[in-house]
Formats: structure tokens, sequence, C-alpha cells
């Protein structure tokens, strides 16, 4: 989990390639808020002790808290070889 105190979805970007996971964060000046001058960073994870299954990865934001669930890949199972 990552804490976000007052970023929404539309203000994060996650993007998983080649085994490392980047979170982008936007966001703009509001007209109301004129002591708020805006945020824009990116922070990437990789290293991961397991394989990936990047096609399962989800994500949820509630409450400013993003949640990303990065699932294991399955370990291909052992095959028996005929010798010829």
């Amino acid at each position: 989990d990552i804490v976000m105190p007052g970023m929404k979805k539309k203000d994060v970007e996650l993007l998983f390639k080649d085994d490392t996971l980047t979170i982008k964060c936007n966001k703009e000046v509001s007209e109301k808020d004129k002591s708020f001058f805006g945020v824009k960073t990116e922070q990437t994870f990789n290293n991961f002790p397991r394989s990936i299954d990047s096609k399962n990865i989800s994500a949820e934001m509630v409450d400013g808290v993003l949640t990303v669930v990065l699932p294991k890949q399955e370990s291909e199972k052992s095959k028996t070889i005929d010798i010829k």
C-alpha cells in the first residue's frame, strides 16, 4: 500500500514493463487552493523476488491509499522428456 493523501486515481498512472513497476503522479494546481503548487513525481520498483504475472496485476485507490497487487507467476511444472 502507498499512502497518497489528496491524490485521486486520475492523478496516478501505473506502468509495468521489463519487471519494473513505475508509478507516476501528476496533480495540477487548483484555482481554489493558491497555496498548493502541484505535484509531479515518478517512482520505480524492481528486483522482485519472483517473476510477476503481468497479465493479472491489479490496483485500487481508496481514500488516498493506492493498493497494487503483483501476483507471482506460476512456475513451470517439470516435464518428462522421452529419450530417443
